[in-house]
């Protein structure tokens, strides 16, 4: 049925082999996990996002169940439920959109705890948790926003929260502490790898990278360009790192590195997708300036060119290096694909 998509046809009979299972073997069995996840992509084909979401997440619990913090393999079944949170987000699935970013958030917090009372605060597996928050605190920090009616939190609410109203509460918590909290990630990791006495050079010279471009990112120039040096330093120390430095600081670097606001499977709720091509300089403090627009034309697709020049100016950079001195970068040259 699936094959030849006939999805509600495939949906029920999924639907009733999965309760048959739950019957006969308990209910979060690992034999369920294959028509599970036939069951969300048949629902993802019909666009019922909802139910795919209930799954989503119903699966995760099944994997959890039979897997370790640690296995290789849990971190590819969190990373599959983070994905799609991210994408249930940019593809605004919900009508309020902060609990997916908490959801993101404990996701991560959590599986990084778990990974610690089990092997020790710096074991080496906890970092792909860390870089998956720090990858959600980069989300948190260009949250949209909802109406103020859905955020407002009155005096009263606090004595008599419900658990919508609880996470509402974290979540303003966590977005009013978003660039010390994404610090705060970012250091645990440098302590992980600081304490290992098996870490190479380019090792602790990435995660200061990623400090520095924390720092970037909030628009903490000078301490972005001190890290961004001590980092240069760092690597000094690695026989790949003319290598290294060439691929991190050779030319201007748009921020986050990460993909973590490109949309996935679920479509997006825009009007408009142009590409756009642009010259400009890049600054030290990795802004850019002098933006010409190339392409579209003016006259042929204004809307585009208006939308390239502010998607331009709100853009942040990682500078380029010299002999591990920031400088200016002229005539640039990109294409953007820019949704509006």
């Amino acid at each position: 049925l699936f094959a030849d998509g006939q999805y509600p046809d495939a949906v029920e009979t999924y639907r009733r082999a999965i309760h048959l299972l739950r019957v006969n073997e308990g209910l979060y069995t690992e034999s369920q996990v294959g028509m599970v996840e036939q069951l969300i992509e048949a629902y993802f084909q019909m666009g019922d996002f909802i139910a795919a979401d209930d799954q989503q997440l119903y699966l995760f619990r099944i994997r959890k169940q039979h897997l370790d913090p640690s296995d290789p393999e849990m971190l590819q079944v969190v990373e599959q439920l983070a994905d799609w949170h991210r994408t249930a987000y940019l593809g605004q699935l919900d009508r309020f959109r902060y609990p997916r970013i908490v959801d993101l958030i404990d996701l991560y917090a959590d599986m990084s705890e778990a990974v610690g009372e089990s092997e020790g605060e710096n074991s080496r597996n906890k970092l792909p948790y860390l870089e998956g928050k720090l990858r959600t605190e980069y989300l948190l920090s260009v949250y949209p926003g909802e109406s103020d009616e859905l955020l407002q939190v009155e005096a009263n609410q606090r004595n008599n929260a419900d658990l919508p109203d609880l996470k509402k509460l974290r979540f303003i918590g966590f977005r009013n502490d978003n660039y010390r909290h994404g610090l705060t990630t970012i250091r645990e990791m440098r302590q992980i790898i600081e304490s290992d006495p098996n870490s190479s050079p380019l090792e602790l010279a990435d995660v200061l990278v990623r400090l520095g471009d924390w720092y970037q990112w909030h628009r903490r120039y000078a301490q972005a360009i001190r890290v961004y040096r001590q980092a240069w330093d760092t690597a000094g120390g690695d026989p790949d790192a003319d290598n290294w430095r060439e691929s991190n600081f050779s030319k201007p670097l748009e921020l986050p590195s990460e993909v973590v606001f490109q949309p996935g499977r679920m479509p997006v709720l825009l009007y408009h997708d142009a590409e756009v091509q642009a010259r400009f300089v890049v600054t030290r403090h990795g802004e850019a300036h002098d933006i010409e627009i190339l392409s579209p034309d003016r006259a042929d697709n204004q809307p585009a060119v208006t939308r390239g020049y502010k998607y331009l100016r709100d853009m942040r950079f990682r500078p380029r290096l010299e002999d591990g001195v920031v400088v200016s970068a002229a005539a640039i040259e990109r294409t953007y694909n820019i949704r509006y």
